[in-house]
């Protein structure tokens, strides 16, 4: 499993365990969002902290679940620190992705959390 699954009454945090969301992160995460969203959680956090590549697969799968989480009324939060050496937020800010998700993008998981559940962070 390439993710540790955090699953709570108001939210579901998907945490990536691999130093890479490529193809087969990728296609997991996409499983593993259906598999919630039956169930009627919307309400789906990433967490990339520990990631360090993503590929443009990867890309298309927070954007699809970002456009999902949406749709189906839900709030979709990616856990990716803001530092000079971190390249998955580099991109992010590159290809536009820092703007669309701007609000739902947090330093970490605590803050994450507390957007999704509308308590103060921590």
């Amino acid at each position: 499993m390439c993710f540790t699954i955090r699953d709570e009454r108001d939210y579901s945090a998907l945490i990536v365990k691999d130093a890479v969301f490529i193809r087969h992160q990728a296609q997991a995460f996409k499983n593993l969002v259906r598999e919630l969203a039956e169930k009627g959680k919307n309400n789906i956090i990433l967490d990339m902290s520990g990631c360090e590549y993503i590929s443009s697969e990867g890309l298309g799968a927070v954007a699809e679940t970002w456009h999902g989480s949406r749709e189906r009324g839900g709030l979709f939060c990616v856990v990716c620190q803001n530092k000079a050496e971190n390249e998955i937020r580099y991109l992010f800010d590159i290809i536009g992705f820092s703007v669309l998700l701007q609000g739902f993008i947090f330093d970490t998981l605590d803050d994450a959390i507390a957007r999704v559940t509308n308590r103060p962070p921590a």
